[in-house]
């Protein structure tokens, strides 16, 4: 249970995380877009007691603070920072 409280508030650990991302495929000449998969299995790494429906709220609640954007690319949602918030 303590572990749950250490990553929170969890729109937190996501935005950290889509940074850390996006910097990772910025060093490598890649283009600045981030998979709900690759964000998905990033917070795995830290917990596996986060849930999905976890990880989309909170990643609804960047979009609509518009730190995120968020489009539904057929098979999956790819995610880009917005404006300034890129860590650049």
């Amino acid at each position: 249970m303590e572990e749950r409280w250490v990553i929170r508030p969890l729109h937190t650990l996501i935005y950290q995380t889509i940074k850390d991302i996006i910097n990772r495929k910025k060093i490598l000449g890649r283009e600045s877009v981030v998979t709900y998969e690759e964000i998905v299995n990033a917070v795995k790494e830290i917990s596996l007691n986060i849930g999905d429906d976890e990880i989309r709220s909170a990643l609804l609640k960047l979009e609509l603070w518009e730190y995120v954007d968020v489009v539904n690319n057929g098979a999956t949602l790819e995610i880009r920072m917005r404006g300034g918030g890129s860590g650049s």
